[in-house]
């Protein structure tokens, strides 16, 4: 039980870590803004 929980745990935080440090904290950090789709070019 120990090894499929540290194989979880661990799968977890390759998964949750990048997108907090790419997602969640610059989002935060700008106070939520977003760009309307409007201006987005292309």
């Amino acid at each position: 039980m120990r090894t499929f929980s540290a194989i979880a745990g661990s799968a977890l935080f390759l998964v949750a870590a990048p997108g907090v440090v790419a997602g969640l904290i610059p989002w935060l950090l700008t106070d939520h803004y977003r760009m309307p789709l409007s201006m987005v070019p292309g």
